[in-house]
């Protein structure tokens, strides 16, 4: 297999870190001790600092309100998942009463219109559901 300059590049980072295992290693310094012009380019003084790039924090103040709305968001995903699924259940309930000789008979028998005002209740809860399940997505949470 041929050892790219792209391949090398994806490598750089952590190889100046000290981060890549030995065989990597001794990859990218054969590359390097074979390209100079590369080497010299790529130096380790010349790749951007990651770690200054990546030191934009917020304040105290700051991350505390973003922390509680994460923690808010992930309570309403919670409920609304719990409210969600017992909902949906319960237009499917069946029930049995012994004392009128009925047997097991579907609860809402006698009012249908109630279970589809709880099922659509329920897909609005699921609605809302994956809608803050797609708002943490982007938190990754």
């Amino acid at each position: 297999m041929k050892v790219t300059e792209n391949v090398i590049l994806d490598l750089l980072p952590l190889y100046y870190a000290g981060e890549v295992s030995e065989d990597s290693r001794q990859l990218v310094e054969k590359y390097l001790a074979e390209h100079p012009e590369f080497a010299e380019k790529y130096s380790e003084d010349s790749l951007p600092d990651i770690s200054t790039e990546m030191n934009d924090t917020l304040e105290p103040e700051e991350e505390m309100k973003t922390l509680q709305k994460t923690q808010k968001l992930l309570k309403l995903r919670t409920t609304l998942l719990i409210l969600a699924i017992f909902l949906t259940c319960i237009p499917f309930s069946f029930g049995d009463v012994s004392w009128n000789d009925r047997g097991v008979h579907w609860l809402w028998e006698g009012f249908p219109e109630g279970a589809v005002m709880v099922g659509a209740i329920a897909a609005i809860c699921w609605l809302a559901y994956f809608k803050v399940q797609q708002r943490l997505r982007v938190t990754a949470l």
